[in-house]
């Protein structure tokens, strides 16, 4: 068992093994909605006609709207955590779905900051230093 590993001391793992072709298309087609048009253009209607089907076919890839969310966050996720620079000193990662509801960057922590005691409830008050 590996563990202590940090982001960037290991290779980007593949996509999950199980997802299917016509799931990865869904899937891309899904983010290329939220980043051209926000999260308000992500529909199961919207996101079946983007793929060429229709909506009830898309619930056989897809059980709901936050299942497809929830792919979206676990390839964001991989992405975060696995294209941080090797020597970074970020030593925890802070998701919420408050950070996802509003096309927020994920906190990324470095030992320091846990050390003055940032963590998820004060979530703002950091992001809101970083950029003043």
């Amino acid at each position: 068992m590996t563990t202590g590993l940090l982001p960037g001391e290991i290779g980007r793992p593949a996509l999950p093994a199980d997802r299917p072709p016509r799931v990865a298309e869904i899937v891309a087609s899904a983010h290329d909605l939220l980043e051209h048009e926000g999260p308000e253009s992500l529909s199961m209607r919207r996101l079946a006609s983007e793929v060429g089907m229709r909506a009830p076919s898309l619930y056989k890839h897809f059980s709901s709207k936050a299942a497809v969310e929830l792919a979206l966050v676990e390839d964001a996720l991989l992405d975060v955590m696995f294209d941080i620079p090797e020597r970074a000193d970020i030593r925890k990662c802070i998701i919420t779905e408050e950070t996802i509801r509003r096309s927020r960057p994920p906190l990324l922590l470095t030992q320091a900051q846990l050390d003055k005691g940032v963590d998820e409830t004060n979530y703002d008050a950091v992001i809101e230093g970083a950029s003043a």
